[in-house]
């Protein structure tokens, strides 16, 4: 997390552990509570997931938004798990409010 030079953008990789887990190793992050749009789907296989299904998701989610008037805020997270062994599943959580104009 923090400022990213003009032109990038950060990103972090995370996971849920049990409330009171402590390792110096690791920084501990909770996503902010708030209002989400969460957009779930799935894939064949994880390759799928991370390329055409979340491209796919993407647009979807970015034309959703504009229909109901709303922009996204600062960030959106993805989260990834696995549903069953053949098919896996994530979740876009998108932060935005109401386009003002």
């Amino acid at each position: 997390m923090g400022d990213a030079p003009k032109g990038s953008f950060t990103y972090f990789a995370g996971a849920e552990v049990k409330l009171g887990t402590t390792d110096d190793r690791f920084q501990v992050w909770q996503l902010p509570a708030r209002e989400y749009i969460v957009c779930g789907f799935e894939a064949e296989n994880f390759f799928e997931l991370t390329t055409v299904a979340l491209n796919k998701a993407l647009k979807y989610s970015g034309l959703w938004l504009k229909k109901h008037s709303l922009a996204m805020n600062m960030f959106s997270s993805e989260m990834y798990y696995n549903s069953a062994p053949d098919t896996i599943y994530m979740e876009l959580w998108l932060h935005a409010s109401k386009v003002q104009g």
